[in-house]
């Protein structure tokens, strides 16, 4: 075996304290490249929010965004489904709380 990964826990907050202070320096530094560099993109006196010209599929047209009402729809879409995301996370946050297992754990 050439790796040998620690063990770590398969709940998700017990993982979180697992992680070594190098891992999330390495996150925290990436990030904060990343957002430099859209912050660069986005910040123009000419921007309009939520357009900035990133869409290498050609979503929007895909799916119905070339006319202002379509776009408000996929807006609507987007946001709708960021939210039912984040209830989910915090669904099985809640759940670990009170039964102490993790959501794999429950499973099986």
């Amino acid at each position: 075996e050439i790796f040998k990964f620690r063990e770590y826990s398969s709940r998700a907050l017990e993982a979180q304290a697992q992680v070594p202070v190098e891992v999330w320096s390495q996150i925290f530094i990436g990030i904060a490249i990343a957002e430099g560099l859209r912050s660069q993109m986005i910040y123009k006196p000419d921007s309009v929010p939520g357009s900035h010209g990133f869409d290498p599929l050609g979503f929007k047209s895909k799916f119905g965004g070339n006319t202002a009402e379509g776009y408000k729809t996929l807006q609507l879409k987007e946001i709708k489904n960021g939210r039912l995301a984040m209830m989910a996370v915090a669904g099985m946050f809640t759940q670990q709380l009170l039964t102490g297992k993790g959501p794999l754990e429950q499973l099986f």
